[in-house]
């Protein structure tokens, strides 16, 4: 078979009509998984960094490349809270109910203590919180609550165990997530800032700085 005869089964077999849906929801599950690409390309430039900065302290070009990657897995890490802050809020529950939830929930992910464990973890936990979205919108298959929150509880702890492998804590991430977004949208969202936006302006309001010209 090739790819022009196997796509007349997979036109036959596809399903079209989306069925009802919440679409904050969507937008929280959705947004978290598109961030995954972004966070494992921090992760390499962080720990690429890292290394090169144990090897090499006194050299002020990898202090500045190690300062660099910080920055960036700082903002990663923010975009991954807001997506998660979000699925919480349609779901009705707080950040500790669904880390509770999490740790007694029999799907509950075993975290691997290292960083590329974490991140593997976290590319998991929102890959299958996506595929559930998935079935919902095109399948008409029914959300578990329990299920959503849970592995969003899982996510949330991953994130926890990474900002603290990098020296960061969960408050500090959660104020230069903020502090970049009033920089983005200085009244509230609009179309226009969503898809023009400075990027080295948001990188300064991230670590709380103003941008150099």
């Amino acid at each position: 078979m090739n790819f022009g005869e196997h796509r007349k089964s997979m036109l036959r077999t596809e399903q079209s009509k989306v069925f009802d849906h919440n679409p904050r929801l969507l937008h929280g599950i959705m947004g978290l998984a598109s961030e995954m690409g972004e966070m494992t390309m921090a992760y390499e430039k962080l720990e690429t960094a890292r290394e090169r900065h144990k090897e090499h302290p006194q050299m002020r070009l990898r202090k500045t490349d190690y300062a660099e990657a910080k920055t960036n897995m700082k903002e990663e890490l923010g975009d991954c809270y807001w997506y998660t802050n979000l699925i919480l809020h349609e779901m009705g529950i707080t950040c500790g109910g669904a880390i509770a939830q999490s740790i007694t929930s029999p799907n509950f992910h075993k975290m691997r203590h290292t960083p590329g464990g974490f991140l593997k973890d976290l590319v998991i936990c929102s890959g299958v919180l996506l595929d559930l979205m998935k079935a919902r919108i095109y399948y008409n298959r029914d959300l578990v609550a329990e299920d959503i929150i849970g592995l969003t509880g899982s996510c949330i702890m991953i994130l926890n165990l990474l900002c603290k492998d990098y020296g960061l804590t969960t408050s500090e991430v959660l104020e230069a997530n903020d502090r970049k977004l009033q920089e983005r949208y200085p009244e509230k969202f609009n179309v226009v800032d969503a898809n023009v936006r400075d990027l080295k302006a948001e990188a300064a309001a991230v670590e709380g700085k103003e941008a150099t010209s």
